[in-house]
């Protein structure tokens, strides 16, 4: 008898900026029976699990390296949307969507263009995160709506100044 391993699914979670306690109650059960839960540090202190808490690796990459190496139900703790310029479009890609179940919450591009009226529909979302800033050069036109994912608070500042030598 060949004894082969369980593929266990991944889950992926989005997290609005409300944070884990504002989360359904059905992605609560899935935080709770999972063996590995892989979030960002500033989660962990309200993450409710019996299993283990990693942080992402550095660099991010390793992510698709160690979740291959783990027995047991895994959950990772994404922000917004995980198919928005998410982990969920890198993890998927890697493990496939038959190993991959998401469960996205409301993207942090969907939050800024409600707060200032803006019809998601008439945005350009783009991301600079792990990317030149550069990429927002073809957006730029009259009157465009920028919805821009940033990698840190000096994305702004590179951004403020590829604006002025434009």
């Amino acid at each position: 008898v060949i004894m082969t391993k369980a593929i266990n699914k991944i889950m992926i979670i989005g997290v609005t900026e409300a944070g884990c306690m504002a989360l359904a109650p059905d992605a609560h059960e899935r935080i709770k029976a999972a063996d590995h839960v892989f979030a960002s540090k500033r989660f962990h202190a309200s993450i409710d699990t019996d299993g283990i808490i990693e942080s992402w690796p550095s660099p991010f990459s390793d992510l698709t390296a160690r979740l291959a190496d783990i027995d047991g139900k895994i959950v990772v703790l994404a922000t917004g949307d995980p198919l928005w310029f998410g982990v969920g479009a890198s993890l998927i890609a890697h493990f496939g969507h038959e190993r991959c179940e998401i469960m996205p919450a409301v993207s942090g591009f969907q939050m800024a263009a409600s707060r200032m009226g803006w019809p998601l529909s008439e945005c350009e979302t783009i991301t600079v995160h792990g990317r030149p800033v550069t990429g927002i050069v073809p957006y730029l036109y009259p009157r465009a709506r920028l919805l821009v994912l940033t990698a840190n608070c000096e994305s702004a500042v590179d951004i403020a100044a590829l604006l002025v030598d434009c």
